[in-house]
């Protein structure tokens, strides 16, 4: 299934969470992976060059929290981005601008 090219062009805000370790910074770069859909993501990062994966949006703010010991933050996406993440035909990760580093996330909508 294909959305219509001005839903994809539309920004959804979004709270991100690092699924293992790892701490984000405000700037860093949100890409898009696609995967089968009985192909699990693999919690483990990432390493490449920054054009390895197409960029689908950025952190406005981020940081580390010492309680769960994950880095998290606030990301501006892509609408049609999020449905694909969300019916599991995708992952997206995180990349600080200073890292070859990727970082899988998981995505909650911020009403």
């Amino acid at each position: 299934r294909i959305l219509p090219a001005a839903l994809d062009k539309h920004l959804l805000t979004v709270s991100l969470t690092c699924v293992k370790r790892g701490n984000f910074r405000p700037g860093s770069h949100i890409y898009y992976v696609e995967r089968l859909h009985d192909e699990p993501a693999s919690p483990d990062p990432v390493y490449g060059s920054e054009d390895r994966y197409p960029v689908v949006g950025y952190l406005t703010s981020g940081n580390y929290c010492p309680n769960s010991g994950k880095g998290g933050g606030v990301a501006l996406i892509l609408a049609g981005i999020f449905k694909k993440v969300r019916e599991r035909c995708g992952a997206l990760l995180v990349r600080n601008t200073t890292s070859k580093q990727y970082r899988f996330v998981e995505a909650r909508l911020i009403f």
